[in-house]
């Protein structure tokens, strides 16, 4: 035990053994001296008796008889002085063999105290009165069952606010699959809702729009031919007239036709929503996102021959095939990269303007495994988005493109099969620098760890 000292006395230097051995040697002697006090009065009147007889024979009857008178004196004081110290030697005796037999239990009160103390019993406890060797250690081990109650407290508050911190860990992981799953839940209801509106309505509003686009394309195509036959019969003011007239008519079928071919790419993409993908497999991402990225971009190239994008790959090759359903998320990446394209082919036209033509498009795909989770990133240095419009860029209908260009769908739909796969998709943009869609999925299939 180290050097700790409570109160006054050294805690152990304490020994039940050597107390024993001091009142044992203390009953001992006590023991001597009750036997010794007898012995030495009964000595004392025998030597007086003797002095008596040897007197006699030496004097005369009257010296004898003083001399006897004078010795019975002596030995009635004698008595009376040993029956004293007896009585003194006796009440002495008593107190300190009771003074003696309360330090014994004590000692063992203390060492009983002790041993259980060093047992882990802390319930246990002697009164502790006085003031000698024995009492200070009663207060020392006071002190220590004290102090030992308190730090046992500490230790099961310390126990108690782990387990609550655990169990408050593990009720936010579970509200959060709850939350995750109830996303899902909404993100199919959503789906299929949708799908069953759509398939409904698709053949309703195609019908129509179908009549109205090949009216105003039949029509273009009437104006054009009647233009060539009246305008040259017409001359000044009516020849002006009908040609401002027929142009009007042109532009106003040219506007009908394209707003009915957006519709019509509106109702293409809400169908495609609703539709859903097949069945899941386990999918090798970086063959998959290679893939589309290739397609989308060539599909770019098709409207614009002029653009080019140079496309770099960094793939981990600790991602094995991830189980996913391959038709929906090779939608996802046909989507974030066809807007890459996009930003990048209108950074391009933006520093062209400005004679700016150092400007290469770039296209980084990447992928990475995190613990039970493959991260995907596809970045672009195009023109980036507005602070203000990225909590938007995932809203139904929402575009930062012209109306002829986009539905405002893509993302919308990438965000809700990536949250069906129990996955994440977050943005990142520096306006004017670039734009990096992050997806994080689960390796093995199912969901997030809460803590994702």
């Amino acid at each position: 035990m180290s050097e700790l000292e409570f109160g006054h006395a050294p805690l152990h230097k304490f020994s039940p053994r050597r107390k024993s051995t001091q009142i044992n040697a203390a009953m001992l002697a006590l023991i001597v001296v009750t036997v010794l006090i007898p012995i030495y009065g009964h000595h004392s009147t025998r030597n007086i008796r003797d002095a008596l007889s040897e007197g006699a024979d030496a004097t005369t009857p009257a010296a004898v008889s003083e001399q006897a008178a004078a010795a019975m004196e002596a030995l009635a004081q004698a008595r009376t002085r040993w029956l004293s110290l007896g009585i003194a030697a006796a009440v002495l005796i008593t107190f300190i063999t009771i003074r003696l037999i309360h330090l014994g239990m004590k000692t063992v009160h203390m060492e009983i105290w002790i041993r259980r103390l060093g047992a882990g019993d802390l319930e246990y406890t002697v009164p502790v009165k006085g003031r000698d060797e024995i009492a200070e250690v009663g207060l020392a081990l006071e002190k220590l069952r004290q102090s030992s109650i308190k730090a046992m407290q500490l230790d099961l508050v310390r126990k108690l606010s782990e387990g609550l911190e655990k169990k408050n860990e593990e009720l936010e992981r579970v509200l959060e699959e709850l939350r995750r799953s109830q996303e899902q839940i909404v993100a199919r209801q959503k789906l299929v809702e949708l799908g069953e509106l759509t398939a409904g309505v698709a053949h309703e509003i195609r019908n129509p729009l179908n009549f109205m686009k090949n009216f105003a394309v039949a029509s273009e195509d009437l104006i054009e031919e009647l233009t060539g036959e009246v305008k040259d019969r017409l001359e000044g003011e009516h020849r002006e007239l009908f040609t401002e007239v027929s142009r009007h008519l042109a532009d106003n079928m040219k506007r009908i036709r394209t707003n009915s071919e957006r519709v019509d790419r509106i109702v293409n993409d809400m169908i495609k929503i609703g539709r859903g993908g097949g069945r899941t497999q386990h999918v090798d991402i970086t063959e998959l996102l290679t893939k589309q990225a290739q397609l989308a971009y060539q599909s770019h190239r098709a409207q614009d021959r002029e653009f080019t994008m140079e496309i770099g790959t960094e793939f981990d090759a600790d991602v094995a095939a991830v189980p996913m359903v391959p038709e929906d998320m090779a939608r996802v990446f046909t989507n974030i990269v066809g807007n890459a394209c996009f930003a990048t082919a209108e950074k391009a036209r933006q520093r062209g303007e400005a004679g700016d033509d150092d400007y290469m498009p770039a296209l980084l795909l990447s992928t990475k495994r995190v613990d039970d989770v493959v991260e995907i990133r596809i970045r672009d240095n195009g023109t980036g988005i507005p602070g203000d419009v990225v909590e938007k860029i995932f809203n139904p209908f929402f575009t930062t493109k012209d109306t002829d260009k986009g539905t405002g769908l893509g993302l919308s739909i990438s965000h809700d099969i990536i949250r069906q796969h129990g996955g994440e998709i977050t943005p990142q943009s520096v306006p004017g620098e670039y734009t990096e869609m992050v997806i994080r999925v689960p390796a093995k299939g199912g969901e997030l760890a809460a803590s994702a």
